[in-house]
């Protein structure tokens, strides 16, 4: 059930092993889930998933064997720091409070194997901070200046971690996420399609049915395995099914006959499952010159015009890999759903006048195009990664639970898969890939022994 990384991932490894009677129920018009790659003056944009995170992963070693890796290596939140009453933040200070956080969250990792630990990471962040800011000889404008490049940073890790707030980030589990290398952002030279369409040809394309979006899952005694029924009226017939739907998804889901273990649905329920956006404005020139990127600090006494709120939750514009005349704003929090909820144009307009009011000196014309991502309100997403919230830290959250097959009467006749199953490197489409391959090697174990 489903078509991204992790349904890819397990039809991949299921084939490998020799095991080629399955299908594909994909919901939406065309594979790849959370990834989805357009075309602007010639070249890709990623509307969904936009860098791969490591080497040491399957789908790193993929995209090198298939050529798709760039050389070109891209880094957010470079540019210029500057407030919106055109204030630029000086190069050292940003750097000095960008170490200070650094240290703070370095710190947080070490709560993992702890009984002691903070509320959330939000709660630790904050704590931390004005521990610093109290130990320095500041003046209040240069306090001041530092509490806003730390906002910056508290939306800059909301975005990162798809979450709604750092106070619903679990302080226990913020080290238990690995990451494989320092280098985070590998680009991929046509897109993230790039790699869904390798991994699409490698299958069978009858195996893969779209537009087939599942209503029902039914796994009881009396079905003798398992009977899914989709929206177009189809009805398949399984011996064992992997879901890979997001966590978003298995929230919400109308009808699974007999319900999940409690355990297992203590886990869906106690994970974090929440929304970024994307807003790409596309010029006719580059109008920035030789600057990385745009990152907004804001006065404390900032009034917004109605409907225009939103924007106090994007973090700035950067520049895009392969497209000169593009830039990228990121929208995290309460700002995801609001930005979702406008017109493209409206968001565009909005966008461009707060880029006007902070650069005063630049002359900035208006995006020929906007481009803004809507995975909240996609049906069979419901939003963008995972995240582990507070309430996971209890040990009868069951998450330990989450990669566990649910037996009837000893047959493992439904498996999770995806990037919210994965221990380690849960949020990220290694991550969905790897869950969906291991998950496919443990129902194959049990299906060769039979």
């Amino acid at each position: 059930m489903g078509a991204g990384m992790a349904g890819l991932g397990a039809a991949l490894k299921l084939t490998e092993l020799g095991c080629k009677d399955f299908v594909i129920l994909e919901a939406q018009e065309e594979i790849g889930g959370r990834i989805k790659t357009i075309t602007v003056d010639g070249r890709p944009l990623d509307i969904g998933a936009q860098w791969l995170h490591g080497k040491d992963n399957p789908l790193y070693h993929l995209a090198v064997k298939h050529d798709l890796l760039s050389e070109k290596m891209s880094e957010e939140g470079l540019g210029m720091f500057i407030r919106n009453d055109g204030v630029m933040f000086d190069d050292f200070l940003v750097k000095r409070v960008d170490f200070e956080v650094g240290r703070i969250l370095e710190e947080c990792q070490t709560f993992v194997d702890k009984i002691e630990h903070p509320v959330s990471v939000g709660d630790f962040m904050e704590q931390k901070f004005l521990e610093y800011l109290d130990a320095c000889d500041d003046t209040n404008d240069l306090r001041q200046m530092k509490l806003e490049l730390f906002d910056w940073h508290m939306r800059f890790q909301v975005i990162d971690n798809s979450c709604q707030n750092m106070r619903r980030l679990s302080a226990k589990y913020w080290g238990s996420y690995v990451c494989l290398d320092d280098t985070a952002h590998y680009n991929l030279k046509y897109g993230y399609d790039s790699l869904i369409n390798v991994m699409a040809d490698s299958l069978p394309k009858e195996r893969i049915h779209l537009d087939c979006e599942v209503t029902e899952i039914l796994y009881g005694e009396e079905h003798n395995g398992v009977k899914v029924i989709c929206s177009n009226n189809q009805i398949f017939y399984c011996d064992h099914l992997i879901i890979t739907a997001s966590i978003g998804v298995l929230k919400e889901f109308a009808i699974i006959d007999p319900p999940l273990p409690t355990l297992l649905q203590t886990a869906i329920d106690n994970m974090g499952f929440y929304g970024i956006g994307k807003i790409y404005l596309i010029f006719d020139e580059k109008w920035w010159g030789n600057w990385k990127g745009f990152q907004f600090m804001w006065k404390s006494d900032t009034s917004y015009e109605e409907g225009e709120e939103w924007i106090r939750h994007v973090t700035g514009f950067d520049e895009v890999f392969n497209q000169p005349k593009v830039l990228i704003g990121w929208v995290g929090g309460e700002g995801v759903k609001e930005m979702e909820s406008l017109t493209e144009d409206e968001v565009g307009n909005t966008c461009i006048n707060v880029l006007r009011n902070f650069l005063p000196d630049f002359e900035i014309p208006q995006p020929n195009n906007v481009i803004r991502t809507k995975w909240f309100s996609n049906p069979w997403v419901k939003g963008s990664y995972c995240h582990i919230t507070p309430e996971c830290d209890d040990p009868h959250s069951g998450m330990d639970k989450m990669s566990e097959p649910v037996f009837v009467r000893g047959v493992p006749r439904i498996i999770l898969a995806g990037e919210a199953v994965h221990p380690s490197h849960y949020s990220t489409t290694h991550g969905a890939f790897e869950s969906g391959q291991e998950q496919a090697a443990v129902l194959h174990k049990y299906i060769i022994r039979e």
